[in-house]
């Protein structure tokens, strides 16, 4: 009898046991038992592991590059952060701000404060993304929403100069506030701005004062200057032109051309003896800062 076409092209309906069986004989079939099955796969994943080991020694900036992708393509925040900073700053890959802000808003959305931040950051400058201080502002306010210390100045600043939001001095003096009473030195410096200037408060030079040295001690340049000249002017603190070049000659060191201008016309109203006693105050003022 002629075997149907169908049943020669089509095993699975002849029986796929009964064939295995018929050429058992002729052919000796592969051990497919659970434990050799492991096995196979245990001598595979070992392979995979030597040659893993063998690429990470021939090349261990690559095989970092790898397999940072591969965690942040599985999602993992911190190796879509650290890749958005490789891409930021060129290490590693070529320069891209627009992917970097792709790897930030991928953390940024999974709830990273930090990345919703620096997004924030990006969209506020326009840097690998059309600038929308909009978008900028919400990114802020989620992270500050979330207690984040940067989030919450930044958002401050947003306030008090009408980017993105609504202007509100009010709304900006509570952030800076939050920021500052977390220890966060731009916090601080824009909340003594907030007292000196009576923006949001009424003005109070001895608060401004409080702040800017809160600010000052940490090293930041714009509140050493400030310092200096309520120092030099008896706002807010007893008269001392000492003090006052002392934090004048602090922030000249890392501040702008202006600075140091300032600190050139601070000296000149000093004697020499005055002169050498603010640079021993500067130096012992500095070494209480924290060091970077």
């Amino acid at each position: 009898m002629r075997i149907p076409t169908l049943l020669l092209c089509c095993p699975v309906l002849f029986g796929f046991s009964t064939l295995l069986a018929q050429n058992a004989g002729s052919r000796r079939l592969p051990d497919i038992s659970p434990a050799s099955a492991r096995t196979a796969a245990a001598m595979r994943a070992a392979q995979a592991e030597e040659l893993d080991r063998a690429e990470r020694a021939k090349d261990p900036e690559g095989w970092a590059l790898k397999h940072l992708k591969k965690d942040a393509s599985r999602g993992d925040v911190n190796a879509q952060i650290q890749l958005g900073d490789r891409f930021r700053d060129g290490k590693g890959v070529p320069k891209s701000l627009l992917q970097a802000a792709e790897w930030y808003e991928k953390a940024a959305t999974q709830g990273d404060t930090g990345a919703q931040f620096t997004l924030g950051t990006m969209y506020k400058d326009g840097e690998g993304v059309p600038k929308n201080t909009a978008k900028a502002a919400v990114w802020f306010g989620k992270a500050a929403a979330k207690g984040n210390e940067w989030g919450q100045w930044a958002l401050g600043y947003m306030y008090a100069e009408g980017e993105g939001v609504p202007k509100s001095e009010k709304i900006a003096l509570e952030l800076y506030g939050r920021a500052a009473a977390q220890g966060n030195a731009f916090g601080q410096l824009f909340l003594g701005y907030m007292y000196e200037q009576g923006k949001g408060i009424p003005k109070d030079d001895a608060k401004a004062v409080e702040w800017f040295l809160k600010a000052a001690a940490k090293g930041v340049s714009g509140a050493q200057s400030a310092l200096a000249s309520h120092y030099a002017t008896g706002a807010g603190v007893i008269k001392d032109d000492v003090r006052a070049l002392a934090w004048m000659s602090l922030a000249a060191t890392s501040g702008t051309p202006e600075d140091r201008k300032r600190r050139d016309e601070f000296e000149k109203r000093l004697t020499a003896e005055e002169k050498a006693k603010a640079e021993k105050l500067a130096l012992e003022l500095f070494a209480k800062m924290p060091k970077k």
